[in-house]
């Protein structure tokens, strides 16, 4: 009977729990859609140029460190 209780206890918690992770979620997703995306799709449109060059030149970095950092980092092929 008191493992009965407990288990409802921790089904309703857990039920509880989760209601309210969801609500906070779908209130983060509409703030996100509402706000942020229209300001940063127009910031990106207004600097294309910017955008592409910060893309490339994280790349270029990125494939750098991998490069002296790899699997066969000083191994001649």
């Amino acid at each position: 009977m008191v493992e009965e209780k407990k288990d409802k206890m921790f089904e309703d918690t857990v039920k509880q729990f989760k209601e309210t992770v969801e609500e906070k979620i779908t209130e983060l997703k509409n703030v996100i859609q509402d706000e942020y995306l229209p300001k940063t799709e127009t910031k990106f449109k207004e600097n294309v140029f910017l955008t592409v060059g910060i893309s490339l030149l994280i790349g270029f970095f990125a494939g750098f460190v991998f490069c002296l950092t790899g699997k066969h980092c000083g191994n001649k092929r």
